[in-house]
């Protein structure tokens, strides 16, 4: 939509003298944040105080990993009124409120043949893409009001202090352009491969004679389609992994090969019509299970569950106790207690009334924890006591004993979490303490930041809390496992392989052969691996160039808590990015997954009118930028002050 060209515009007032630039790289989701704010700033004060603003992105600008060219199965995994790129009055101290739509009020407009459910509506990944396009070119053209703001349609590759303290900033066709500030909204990595990786890409590179069927895809940020398009139909897929990733694959491998999906008669389920274009599909996993649809949404926009026990002040009163955290023993006792509030609120409501609950939760938050347990064990002595035991590891002991036992248990927890799922996060109890997940994902945060956690709860959060957490709360839509329960009965997919079976590369079969742990359980012998996930975040597996500079000249360095490397660049609290010495740069910042590590789940899309996180660190780096520069000019005003008395003699 727009050139590579210059916005030179006349300026709606004076530029101020001592007037500076900026280069923000990225303009996905998190670089159109900060686009937002500075141009709320510059559209809405009277002053504006950078000259020149660069938007660093090779792509087309705004959508990130969201491309426009993606087909229309490939959906977003958030209701529509539940994604916007406009600040609100939720978030504090955040300047100046520039009016804009949300993603459902922009499709309502330019995509209406997508709104099935209205707000509620899971669009196409690709109206995302049209959208955060549009949004980009509204606020472009408004900011070039007010500054030069100049697209560069080029990686950037080299960052670089210079003495004067701005950065040298070279590109991949040779240019460098000489900025006073610079925010980084890289997005997702591009990572060379693990030990993993490569071992299955040598494996294919020594037998694929054998076997032209073989291949290996390795995690990657975008683009399913391209991945799997060359998947021939008589090949044998196995996807490791259950969670999006894996779904984006399986639906690609299907829908996106021509099959299609009817409502059964007399039944709420559905049956696959197939294209004969798929091949054979199995997905496992270590937890053996998929992630749960996520709850039809019976929630304002702006509505949220109101926390009791899991609050900033509580959170506030365990570090000044203990210090750093363990997840464990400090968090997780709080957290749970405000699931089962929300199970037994929800639980209230649907047998006795809304009056009953409301009388319920002043009760509940009154009394301490095991008085609170007696009420509603009183109340509801048929309703199971929520534990995170239950939720995290459900599968009972005897659906381990064999294979059968298993495979009926599956589709037995397949169609309870639908049924769950379609009465919604309100109405329905365990999904409504599942959503406590969501909305006190701020919260979580707090627990998590800058090392909140000791080293080794850290540790165990990233591996055992977190991926039950994204199973629990951050699913698909209840339309697309409905889709997956018809792939299962059809035999097009397979997925009761039981928890962590075992991968091994069988030479001897030229194969990736997959084995269930369970007694009598199957074995799979796939020509294609699929290891379905988003690439972690690491400053030293990173091969883009401009992470690999700003490593190597110290420029930046891996977050470490303690012993302990959960990924993405070290930040400070202001977002500015601290340096291999640990000093943060008074004119550097980072926002998004590229410091996914110091801080804790950055790759979600900003929520209107709930205060959202994106919305909160795009303001704070704003603000933090335009108040530097507004030091740095008073700073010169003064110097220059105090030495026209002695110009004057």
């Amino acid at each position: 939509m727009f050139e590579n060209y210059y916005f030179h515009t006349v300026r709606a007032g004076m530029m101020e003298s001592n007037a500076e630039s900026l280069a923000l790289i990225g303009l996905g989701p998190r670089g159109i944040n900060v686009l937002e704010r500075l141009t709320a700033f510059a559209s809405l004060r009277e002053k504006f105080p950078l000259q020149r603003i660069y938007l660093i992105d090779p792509t087309a600008s705004g959508e990130g990993i969201h491309e426009i060219e993606q087909p229309d199965h490939m959906l977003l995994n958030t209701v529509a009124s539940q994604i916007t790129m406009f600040m609100d009055h939720t978030v504090e101290d955040s300047g100046p409120i520039l009016p804009g739509p949300n993603l459902h009020d922009w499709a309502l407009l330019n995509a209406p043949k997508y709104l099935d459910d209205g707000p509620n509506t899971y669009l196409p990944r690709k109206v995302f893409g049209r959208y955060m396009r549009w949004v980009y070119s509204y606020l472009s053209e408004r900011l070039a009001r007010y500054c030069d703001v100049i697209p560069v349609r080029h990686n950037a590759v080299e960052l670089e202090r210079e003495p004067g303290g701005e950065f040298r900033l070279a590109l991949e066709n040779g240019e460098n352009y000489f900025v006073d500030n610079v925010i980084l909204t890289t997005g997702h990595a591009s990572v060379e491969g693990d030990s993993f990786d490569k071992r299955c890409q040598q494996f294919v590179a020594d037998h694929k004679q054998d076997n032209p069927h073989l291949r290996y895809v390795a995690p990657c940020k975008s683009r399913m389609a391209e991945q799997l398009k060359d998947v021939a139909p008589a090949a044998k897929v196995a996807i490791q992994g259950m969670g999006l990733t894996a779904i984006d694959a399986v639906t690609t491998l299907t829908i996106g090969r021509g099959g299609w999906f009817s409502r059964e008669h007399n039944s709420d389920g559905m049956k696959y019509h197939p294209s004969g274009k798929e091949p054979s599909i199995i997905l496992y996993s270590r937890s053996g299970l998929p992630l749960s649809a996520r709850a039809v949404n019976r929630k304002r926009d702006d509505e949220q569950h109101q926390a009791r026990f899991f609050t900033p002040r509580a959170v506030s009163m365990l570090k000044t106790l203990h210090g750093k955290l363990d997840f464990e023993t400090h968090v997780l006792p709080l957290l749970m207690r405000e699931m089962r509030h929300a199970f037994f609120l929800s639980h209230a409501s649907r047998c006795e009334g809304n009056q009953f609950a409301r009388l319920l939760d002043l009760s509940m938050s009154d009394s301490d924890e095991s008085r609170a347990d007696e009420i509603c064990a009183a109340f509801f002595p048929d309703a199971k006591l929520l534990s995170w035991t239950q939720l995290s590891d459900p599968i009972p002991s005897e659906a381990r004993s064999n294979y059968p036992a298993f495979r009926d248990w599956l589709l037995r927890f397949f169609r309870t979490d639908v049924q769950n799922a379609s009465e919604g996060n309100v109405d329905n109890p365990y999904k409504a303490a599942c959503d406590v997940l969501r909305d006190t994902r701020d919260v979580l945060r707090s627990c998590i930041d800058h090392g909140a956690l000791t080293a080794d709860s850290h540790r165990r959060f990233k591996s055992n809390f977190l991926p039950a957490m994204n199973r629990l709360a951050v699913g698909p839509p209840l339309n697309r496992m409905c889709q997956l329960i018809a792939l299962v009965k059809s035999g097009h997919v397979c997925m009761d392989f039981g928890p962590g079976p075992d991968m091994q590369l069988d030479s001897e079969r030229k194969a990736f052969t997959v084995t269930s742990k369970l007694p009598e359980g199957p074995c799979f012998a796939a020509d294609v691996l699929v290891r379905a996930q988003i690439p972690h975040s690491d400053p030293l597996t990173d091969i883009s160039p401009l992470m690999r500079a700003m490593i190597d000249n110290g420029l930046a360095r891996p977050f470490q808590n303690e012993d302990y490397s959960p990924g993405g660049i070290d930040v400070d609290r202001n977002q500015r990015v601290i340096d291999r010495n640990g000093h943060p740069q008074p004119n550097a910042w980072a926002l998004g997954t590229i410091c996914e590590g110091a801080k804790f789940y950055t790759y979600i899309v900003p929520r209107p009118y709930v205060k959202s996180t994106a919305l909160v660190d795009a303001a704070g780096v704003v603000n933090d930028l335009l108040e530097r520069i507004s030091s740095r000019a008073s700073d010169r005003s003064t110097s220059l002050e105090d030495r026209v008395p002695l110009l004057q003699m």
